[in-house]
């Protein structure tokens, strides 16, 4: 036997062992075999890690264990999940595995000569570090089957029983989700809650999720922007002295796993100094909040999607000018133009209004408005009156 010092799963219909199978992705390959997975294991960690408990297993069975990085930037607590004991007394290795990886929101698979950890499908679609009350909801879904003979339920009957039984709410999300929902599902018998989701979301064309402790599901589409999210919350390095901003942001989706895009002619709207000569150092942060950063200093903006991370202007500062060029023109506009020879080049220099002292801006200001009533006086006989017609004359599209 075997004992997780850790809060217990209730049970729902039939319950199963508190650490059942349920949820668990095993992809047998060559290298690691059965007779690796049934290899006795002893492993005790007491105010420690995930990591240590993986790393003692590994070192009692003889393989690797390998860790995806967002098992580090997804679980909650810490980068590296603290925990405050966790023992297992002479177990299989399968049997540790599917305790562990159904209690701490994780999944594993079979590999060429290791054991790949990663996160649960339905944590990292939330798109963020998750909370303890949304990793306990989906261990006690994993955790917990259907009786044997099965059932039959739409996916509304079958939510308002977990919800009923388990205490665990959901909500429907977007519009296929919803015309979906009264459709009846086939359920087979002794498979985990989280497997029948699974089963229903994949023939909906979807995933689910628990952002709150609440059982989520959206399309594909949907899902695939909460995992761009995810990825978002990777630990950024930012060292940029006088670079380029696209280099800088381009570098920072390379950190995330994230493709970055930017509308047309956005970064051009920006003054030449932050476009070209961007200086940001960020340590400790994640890249989320090192996009943040910029958007704040720049004016810029980012929409996630599916595909990636957009960057334009933002609304904000679009409405009130932002740092766009013909923002600055505006606010600075040219009031002559100088010309002069060098050598054989001839050049044309602008001036502006923050050129010149006030009162020579408002001498050439009077003397333009002058200038252009001495020009309309002049050709005032050769301007022909505007023909004017009744409204009702008019043609449709002037009216």
């Amino acid at each position: 036997m075997y004992r997780l010092l850790l809060t217990a799963v209730a049970g729902l219909l039939m319950t199963a062992p508190a650490f059942a199978q349920s949820g668990v992705v095993i992809q047998v390959d060559q290298g690691l075999t059965d007779a690796v997975l049934a290899k006795p294991v002893s492993a005790e960690v007491t105010a420690g890690t995930i990591s240590d408990v993986f790393r003692k297993l590994a070192a009692a069975a003889g393989v690797k264990i390998q860790t995806d990085l967002q098992v580090q930037h997804i679980l909650p607590g810490s980068a590296r999940m603290p925990i405050r004991q966790i023992r297992l007394a002479n177990v299989t290795l399968k049997a540790a595995l599917d305790a562990l990886c159904v209690k701490f929101g994780l999944t594993y698979k079979i590999l060429p000569e290791k054991i790949w950890i990663e996160v649960a499908p339905q944590l990292v679609a939330l798109g963020r570090r998750v909370t303890i009350q949304e990793l306990i909801a989906l261990g006690r879904l994993r955790g917990t089957r259907l009786p044997a003979a099965g059932t039959t339920a739409t996916l509304k009957e079958f939510l308002a029983l977990i919800d009923g039984q388990l205490k665990i709410g959901s909500e429907l999300t977007d519009e296929m989700t919803k015309a979906a929902a009264n459709k009846q599902w086939q359920l087979a018998g002794g498979i985990s809650l989280a497997a029948a989701l699974d089963k229903i979301a994949s023939g909906m064309q979807g995933e689910w999720a628990v952002p709150d402790g609440k059982i989520s599901m959206l399309t594909y589409a949907g899902m695939a922007k909460r995992k761009v999210l995810s990825r978002l919350a990777a630990p950024a390095t930012v060292h940029a002295n006088a670079a380029p901003l696209y280099q800088v942001l381009t570098d920072l989706g390379r950190q995330a796993g994230v493709t970055v895009f930017f509308q047309p002619g956005a970064l051009l709207q920006l003054p030449e100094a932050t476009r070209e000569r961007f200086t940001l150092r960020m340590r400790g942060a994640t890249v989320q909040q090192a996009f943040e950063t910029i958007s704040g200093v720049t004016g810029l903006g980012y929409d996630v999607n599916a595909s990636g991370v957009a960057f334009g202007i933002s609304p904000a500062a679009r409405a009130i000018g932002g740092h766009s060029r013909l923002a600055e023109m505006r606010r600075n506009p040219m009031v002559a133009l100088m010309r002069f020879k060098v050598g054989a080049i001839e050049m044309n220099v602008p001036i502006r209004k923050n050129d010149l002292p006030e009162a020579v801006y408002h001498v050439l200001i009077q003397r333009k408005q002058q200038y252009i009533q001495q020009l309309g006086s002049l050709l005032a006989p050769a301007i022909a009156p505007p023909n004017l017609l009744p409204d009702d004359q008019l043609p449709p599209d002037a009216q």
